[in-house]
């Protein structure tokens, strides 16, 4: 419970609501981090990490999964990229979410990237 608690709500910064990770979302989550430290730990495969359905809460599942990673390995100067493949994705993640929840850290630190040169840079 102190892990859903910790790690898995988020309040908007109206601070009128919150976002509470599904049952879902929660393992799905806590599975692609075990799998990331494997990984850093070099003993994990280097393969998918989740696999979701239409409407299960796949933004939320990645921003649970960042938010932690972010703050657990902060120390590492952890990088991490949002792959979306529509126009309506990159809205549902940077207005609807990220902009309406109280997560000050990826206030300052999320940048959208519109092209490879800019990646670069």
């Amino acid at each position: 419970m102190l892990q859903i608690i910790k790690w898995y709500t988020f309040l908007g910064r109206d601070r009128s609501s919150k976002v509470i990770a599904r049952y879902n979302q929660f393992y799905a989550s806590e599975r692609a981090l075990e799998r990331i430290s494997e990984h850093l730990e070099g003993k994990g495969r280097n393969r998918g990490l989740i696999w979701h359905w239409q409407g299960s809460g796949k933004t939320y599942t990645m921003l649970f999964i960042a938010n932690k990673f972010f703050e657990t390995h902060f120390e590492r100067n952890p990088v991490v990229f949002f792959l979306l493949d529509r126009e309506d994705l990159q809205k549902q993640l940077l207005e609807d979410f990220v902009s309406r929840l109280d997560i000050d850290y990826f206030d300052e630190y999320l940048k959208k990237i519109d092209s490879t040169s800019e990646l670069e840079e």
